[in-house]
């Protein structure tokens, strides 16, 4: 199963000095499919790549200045915007070894790590090392996004 995010943002204006045909751009609309969504949030005004964009299919280019407050409604309104991906959690999970899911699951139960370690017969330092691993493979950017609601869990 290849890795793909549910969500990219992204800034076009970097680009707008190095282009040489806005087209250029293209790979990234490519690379995010019919799945992914792309939430396009510019820094400036640079027509020719808004009009690229809208020609691609972004409804709506905003700027980077919005308040944190509403860049986080624009972000939870464009994960909402398309149906979840395909694959469910089970697939997701089937990325751990069964050591790391229950590993997973009592971390999910508030377990501390020594009374992970103290369970399962093993260091709290190995702990660590689980949940790190655990992020990783399952592509969190840090402990707390692993519990946030997202819209793939399955109910």
């Amino acid at each position: 199963m290849q890795w793909q995010p549910n969500m990219v943002i992204a800034d076009f204006s970097g680009f707008s000095s190095i282009l040489h045909n806005v087209q250029q751009l293209s790979a990234i609309y490519s690379a995010c499919g019919k799945s992914t969504r792309l939430l396009v949030m510019q820094s400036g005004d640079h027509p020719q790549i808004e009009e690229y964009c809208q020609k691609q299919g972004t409804q709506e280019i905003f700027s980077k200045s919005l308040p944190l407050h509403d860049v986080n409604s624009l972000i939870e309104k464009t994960l909402n915007s398309r149906p979840p991906f395909r694959y469910r959690q089970q697939h997701t999970a089937s990325l751990l070894t069964l050591r790391e899911e229950r590993v997973l699951k009592l971390w999910t139960e508030a377990a501390s790590n020594e009374m992970i370690a103290k369970v399962m017969g093993i260091s709290p330092k190995t702990v660590y090392t689980y949940k790190r691993n655990i992020r990783m493979k399952l592509g969190a950017d840090n402990r707390f996004s692993l519990f946030l609601a997202h819209p793939l869990e399955v109910a």
